[in-house]
């Protein structure tokens, strides 16, 4: 009768406790900031992307200089973001994507065959988005 009690209340409780498991989860799906919303807020206001930028800036910046290709960090470098808007008007032949991997959208621009590449990286952290990682390529 004892163990019967017993493993009742541990029953009782194991369920108990992961419905409170499941109701924290569906909490945390409401309040994920929306990707569509941080984007739009990340290029319009520049102390909002200054705080949603994880320091230090993952990436690696690629250039042709007198035919070396030079690869830097972005330590030490004024970070700038720029939107997809004005890579378009800035090239004819832009292609662009967005990959959505669940809590990491990779956002990408290139000229095929240029040379040209452009890959940013947000990353869902604590509910909201954030830029983890930029890697420019133009050589």
């Amino acid at each position: 009768m004892k163990r019967t009690s017993i493993l009742t209340l541990f029953v009782v409780f194991a369920f108990s406790n992961i419905i409170h498991v499941e109701k924290i989860r569906a909490q945390d799906l409401q309040s994920f900031e929306q990707f569509s919303d941080f984007y739009m807020k990340f290029y319009n206001d520049n102390n909002f992307q200054k705080s949603r930028i994880i320091l230090p800036l993952k990436g690696i910046i690629k250039t042709w200089k007198e035919d070396i290709i030079k690869e830097e960090s972005w330590k030490n470098k004024k970070i700038t973001v720029t939107p997809k808007d004005v890579f378009l008007k800035k090239y004819d032949n832009l292609k662009t994507s967005m990959i959505n991997k669940d809590s990491i959208i990779i956002e990408k621009y290139w000229i095929e065959n240029s040379g040209f590449l452009v890959e940013k990286y947000y990353r869902l952290k604590y509910g909201k988005w954030y830029l983890y990682r930029y890697d420019i390529s133009n050589l």
